[in-house]
Parts: structure tokens; C-alpha cells; sequence
């Protein structure tokens, strides 16, 4: 695939992320969770550490299959250069994050580097930038080794 296809490919699969991503997480953070998972944290550690490990769940739910679905793809269409085109589907993920939201959600322009000082947002980059970077580097280095073998194969037939 050439290099513009595999741009706009990326493109394409960050905003898909975004959008995707945004839907599930609405129905992800609208489930009740149980007072009792927030009162074992309140007694055994404390209410922020809870807090904290609902919103992981949460994020990888929402947004970090959805974002290694597309990591996938990226690095199976692009397995030289999965680091560029999953940085451009990354970029276009956070960018819809912080200003496509705007447009359909009414809601206000999220500053990202404030929003990185909120635990929420904070997590939102981690886990939507692990899931995207390294199912990308996975699925193009067991592609190369597949091309490696099947041309060590060829050769040898």
C-alpha cells in the first residue's frame, strides 16, 4: 500500500477510535458500581486508589480495545513503518478527544495540558498510547517474521 492510502488509512482508523471509543465509554461509565467496591478501597487503602482503578478498567474498555483493533491493523497494513502511521492514528484519536467532541458533544475544548494534571485524562493518553503503540509494534514484527520465513522458505524450495 502506498504512502498516502496508508496516511489516510491511519487517519481514518483514529477518528474511528475517537468516535467509537466516546460512545463506549459513555455506556462503560454509566453502570452503577456497587457502594461496597468504593467502601473496601475506604477501609483497606484509600477512596483514590478505587477511583483510580475503575478508571483504568473503565479506559480500557472504552477506548484500549478499540485502539489495539486499529494498532492492529496498522501494523499489519504498514509493518516497516508502524511507528509513524500508529502516531498519526494516535495523533488523530487525541485530537478528535480534544476538539471533535466540541462539535458533536456541545461540550467545551478540553486544554490537554491541563487535562493531564486530572487522573481521568491522564489515563485516557496512557492507556489509549499503550494499546495503539504496542499492538502496532507486535502485529508488524510477527508480520516481518512471517515474511522472513516465507521467503526463507521460498529460497530453500
Amino acid at each position: 500500500m502506498n504512502k498516502e492510502k496508508l496516511a489516510i488509512l491511519s487517519i481514518v482508523l483514529g477518528v474511528l477510535v475517537g468516535v467509537i471509543g466516546t460512545n463506549i465509554m459513555g455506556v462503560v461509565a454509566a453502570i452503577a458500581i456497587p457502594k461496597g467496591y468504593f467502601n473496601w478501597f475506604q477501609e483497606y487503602l484509600n477512596f483514590q486508589s478505587g477511583y483510580f482503578v475503575l478508571s483504568v478498567v473503565e479506559q480500557f474498555l472504552g477506548f484500549g480495545i478499540i485502539a489495539a483493533i486499529a494498532g492492529y491493523i496498522i501494523g499489519k497494513t504498514s509493518p516497516k513503518n508502524w511507528l509513524m502511521y500508529s502516531g498519526i492514528g494516535y495523533a488523530t484519536a487525541t485530537l478528535y478527544m480534544i476538539v471533535g467532541n466540541v462539535f458533536i458533544y456541545d461540550i467545551p475544548v478540553i486544554n490537554p495540558v491541563v487535562s493531564l494534571s486530572n487522573l481521568n485524562y491522564a489515563i485516557h493518553f496512557i492507556v489509549l498510547s499503550l494499546c495503539f503503540f504496542s499492538v502496532a509494534y507486535v502485529s508488524a514484527k510477527k508480520h516481518n517474521k512471517l515474511s522472513q520465513q516465507d521467503a526463507a522458505s521460498v529460497a530453500a524450495a
